[in-house]
Protein backbone atom coordinates (compact mmCIF):
# COMPACT_ATOMS: atom_id res chain seq x y z
CA UNK A 1 0.00 0.00 0.00
CA UNK A 2 1.74 3.26 -0.92
CA UNK A 3 0.71 6.71 1.40
CA UNK A 4 2.94 9.29 0.22
CA UNK A 5 2.49 12.71 1.59
CA UNK A 6 3.52 15.33 -1.00
CA UNK A 7 3.41 19.04 -1.40
CA UNK A 8 2.14 19.57 -5.14
CA UNK A 9 1.05 22.72 -7.44
CA UNK A 10 -1.25 21.65 -10.60
CA UNK A 11 -3.98 23.13 -12.46
CA UNK A 12 -7.39 21.19 -11.27
CA UNK A 13 -9.04 20.80 -14.66
CA UNK A 14 -10.73 17.46 -15.62
CA UNK A 15 -11.15 15.88 -12.46
CA UNK A 16 -13.64 13.61 -10.70
CA UNK A 17 -13.93 14.13 -6.78
CA UNK A 18 -15.94 11.99 -3.94
CA UNK A 19 -16.57 13.58 -1.08
CA UNK A 20 -16.08 10.50 1.63
CA UNK A 21 -17.64 12.79 4.74
CA UNK A 22 -16.22 12.53 7.98
CA UNK A 23 -13.63 9.21 8.41
CA UNK A 24 -12.02 8.18 11.45
CA UNK A 25 -8.18 7.62 11.65
CA UNK A 26 -7.12 4.57 9.69
CA UNK A 27 -10.39 4.07 7.42
CA UNK A 28 -8.89 3.16 4.23
CA UNK A 29 -10.46 4.82 1.13
CA UNK A 30 -10.66 2.23 -1.43
CA UNK A 31 -10.39 3.32 -5.34
CA UNK A 32 -11.07 0.96 -8.29
CA UNK A 33 -10.11 2.48 -11.54
CA UNK A 34 -10.44 1.87 -15.07
CA UNK A 35 -6.71 2.95 -16.08
CA UNK A 36 -3.79 4.87 -14.52
CA UNK A 37 -4.56 7.93 -13.01
CA UNK A 38 -3.65 10.61 -9.93
CA UNK A 39 -5.45 9.20 -6.94
CA UNK A 40 -5.16 12.46 -4.06
CA UNK A 41 -6.87 12.26 -0.60
CA UNK A 42 -7.14 15.73 0.55
CA UNK A 43 -8.51 17.49 3.59
CA UNK A 44 -11.53 20.14 2.71
CA UNK A 45 -8.91 22.85 3.13
CA UNK A 46 -6.26 20.90 0.95
CA UNK A 47 -9.35 20.40 -1.90
CA UNK A 48 -10.25 24.11 -2.18
CA UNK A 49 -6.69 25.04 -2.40
CA UNK A 50 -6.52 21.81 -5.11
CA UNK A 51 -9.74 23.45 -7.10
CA UNK A 52 -8.08 26.83 -6.96
CA UNK A 53 -4.80 26.43 -8.57
CA UNK A 54 -3.18 26.82 -5.10
CA UNK A 55 -0.53 24.71 -3.55
CA UNK A 56 -1.58 21.97 -1.55
CA UNK A 57 -0.91 19.06 0.25
CA UNK A 58 -1.91 15.21 -0.14
CA UNK A 59 -1.82 11.71 0.37
CA UNK A 60 -1.43 8.45 -2.74
CA UNK A 61 -0.28 10.06 -5.85
CA UNK A 62 0.03 8.36 -9.69
CA UNK A 63 -1.12 4.68 -10.03
CA UNK A 64 -1.92 1.97 -12.33
CA UNK A 65 -3.06 -0.19 -9.21
CA UNK A 66 -7.16 -1.21 -9.26
CA UNK A 67 -8.41 -1.64 -6.45
CA UNK A 68 -5.85 1.14 -4.92
CA UNK A 69 -5.74 1.95 -0.99
CA UNK A 70 -5.27 5.45 0.72
CA UNK A 71 -5.56 5.08 4.60
CA UNK A 72 -7.03 8.09 6.35
CA UNK A 73 -4.17 9.62 8.40
CA UNK A 74 -6.65 11.52 10.55
CA UNK A 75 -9.99 12.32 11.33
CA UNK A 76 -11.79 14.67 10.00
CA UNK A 77 -14.02 15.25 6.06
CA UNK A 78 -11.80 13.88 3.41
CA UNK A 79 -12.05 14.11 -0.34
CA UNK A 80 -10.50 11.66 -2.86
CA UNK A 81 -9.65 13.05 -6.64
CA UNK A 82 -9.52 11.20 -9.57
CA UNK A 83 -6.72 12.96 -11.98
CA UNK A 84 -7.05 11.02 -15.42
CA UNK A 85 -4.23 12.99 -17.21
CA UNK A 86 -3.76 9.80 -19.66
CA UNK A 87 -8.18 10.33 -20.69
CA UNK A 88 -11.54 9.57 -19.38
CA UNK A 89 -10.92 6.85 -16.71
CA UNK A 90 -13.92 5.38 -14.79
CA UNK A 91 -13.68 5.12 -11.29
CA UNK A 92 -15.39 4.57 -7.71
CA UNK A 93 -14.48 4.79 -4.39
CA UNK A 94 -15.93 3.47 -0.95
CA UNK A 95 -14.40 3.45 2.48
CA UNK A 96 -13.40 0.04 3.45
CA UNK A 97 -12.14 -0.04 7.32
Amino acid sequence: MLNIEKIFYIYAMNFTEYNLGFCNKGEVAQVTLSGAANVILLDTTNLHKYKNSMKFEYHGGHTSLSPYRITVPESGTWHVVIDGYSGNIKSSVSVVE
